[in-house]
């Protein structure tokens, strides 16, 4: 809220991706005190008071937004992609860090494989990825184990390492990025997948 005030900027809707308490801990206190909706797609989400579905749209201010499922991390886990008149940009929760993914927690390989793969992946590259935590440095650490000669993961860890020694964001990304780097975005690439194994078993 203090940030908001001082960029003069007014909080007229809750958006939350799942109802994890790290996620939406604290929508119950913020939507009383500016009394305002929060929106999600699980009925677990506090202080829920609008339930959205798949490919639902919502017009807020000049924003147009559509709610995206994405099962996996949780059943009731949606993205929201977001376009106004100077950006695209999605907010995937627990679903899609920087370099990584969310743990599967209540749903299967093939859910998360469908929401980075399929669902995401239909948006425009250039569509800007804000995720849920600042895993970036270790994600990308672990996606140099997997393909130790790509270039993209090389440079990218190395920049995320002098971002967080300057205790700077590495967040957003694009999902341009993401496809030279990601490993659970990659898992077509004979760089990535054993041989034999599916999409989904690569996961």
């Amino acid at each position: 809220m203090k940030k908001a005030e001082e960029k003069k900027v007014k909080i007229t809707h809750i958006l939350t991706t799942h109802h994890h308490n790290d996620h939406a801990g604290g929508n119950a206190e913020l939507s009383q005190q500016l009394r305002i909706p929060v929106l999600g797609g699980d009925s677990r989400i506090q202080a829920l008071s609008l339930m959205v579905k798949d490919k639902q749209e919502i017009t807020i201010a000049d924003m147009k937004i559509k709610v995206l499922e994405s099962p996996c991390h949780t059943t009731g886990h949606v993205l929201y992609y977001v376009v106004s008149s100077d950006k695209k940009v999605v907010f995937t929760g627990d679903t899609l860090f920087v370099a990584g993914c969310g743990r599967f927690f209540e749903g299967t390989a093939d859910q998360m494989h469908t929401a980075l793969n399929c669902t995401l992946s239909s948006l425009p590259p250039s569509t800007l990825v804000y995720c849920g935590h600042e895993y970036t440095k270790k994600n990308l650490e672990f996606a140099a184990t997997i393909e130790p000669d790509n270039p993209a993961i090389k440079a990218k860890l190395a920049w995320a390492s002098d971002c967080r020694s300057k205790n700077l964001p590495t967040i957003p990304s694009s999902l341009e990025e993401e496809k030279t780097y990601n490993p659970f975005m990659r898992v077509n690439e004979v760089s990535v997948k054993r041989d034999g194994e599916s999409a989904v078993d690569t996961m």
